[in-house]
């Protein structure tokens, strides 16, 4: 901010005041860039794809796995109510 108020030609800070890289736009954190509806699935799996997840970023420990997702830990180890197989 300081460069930008350093740097400005005008009364305002414009856009082409602060720094190229806050200039370009970035692409949003924790989209789901989905074409069509055939490529979403249930929500059941996708918590239960969400908890692998998070044990595989804390090494299969169940605390630290349900903390880094922010679920309690009784929700975590909870069961998953999807089926095993396909009816």
């Amino acid at each position: 901010m300081l460069r930008a108020v350093a740097l400005a030609t005008q009364a305002q800070i414009g856009i082409n005041d602060l720094p190229e890289k806050l200039r370009e736009p970035r692409p949003a954190k924790n989209t789901f860039p989905l074409s069509d509806v055939s490529e979403l699935v249930p929500l059941d799996e996708l918590i239960h794809r969400y908890r692998l997840h998070g044990l595989n970023l804390r090494d299969g420990t169940q605390d630290r796995a349900a903390q880094t997702v922010g679920m309690e830990d009784s929700a975590f180890s909870r069961p998953s109510d999807r089926p095993t197989e396909d009816p």
